[in-house]
């Protein structure tokens, strides 16, 4: 059986992994208040707790795009780069940023902007990319708020289901493969 390797911010760590993808060996490295300079500054740290054979899932970048810095494209693609150049064979999909709503709705179109370079970073590097953003937006645009916690960035149980779902669904295009 795979191993799933979750990198990432609060939203990755807050997630019950184990219940949302049944049937995987999941180990959840996300750390709360992570920006992508704090991701690539514990490549060694994470690169030490992989296997080969991993199937590698990355979200990181809300927080940087929050607290003002609208480039999160320069350490996701570093850190990734880091990532293809260990000798594990290593499944990777960088994971598009995901919507926020509430106050931080102004911050919309900075995390469209990041994820068409997210997805474009994926392509050059020959990684995959799970394009997460639209599936948490209705036909509008707008952010499906029953997918958020209150504070308008973290998710609710339904949003971690969707979440959890699209993950499945990239692991089955890998086994199709």
């Amino acid at each position: 059986m795979e191993r799933l390797v979750l990198i990432g911010d609060s939203l990755t760590e807050w997630g019950n992994w184990e219940d949302l993808l049944r049937g995987y060996r999941v180990l959840n490295l996300g750390v709360s208040g992570e920006t992508t300079r704090g991701l690539y500054a514990r490549r060694d740290l994470i690169r030490s707790a992989l296997c080969d054979r991993d199937c590698i899932f990355v979200m990181s970048g809300i927080n940087d795009i929050l607290m003002g810095d609208e480039d999160v494209v320069t350490f996701i693609k570093v850190f990734t780069r880091f990532l293809l150049e260990t000798p594990l064979d290593l499944k990777i999909t960088l994971q598009g940023l995901l919507p926020v709503c509430g106050d931080f709705i102004d911050y919309l179109n900075t995390v469209r902007v990041n994820n068409e370079a997210i997805a474009e970073l994926a392509k050059a590097l020959g990684v995959g990319f799970l394009d997460l953003y639209s599936r948490f937006v209705d036909p509008q645009g707008i952010p499906i708020r029953g997918y958020f916690d209150n504070d308008g960035v973290h998710l609710s149980l339904d949003g971690y289901r969707v979440w959890g779902s699209a993950i499945l669904g990239q692991l089955a295009d890998f086994h199709e493969r």
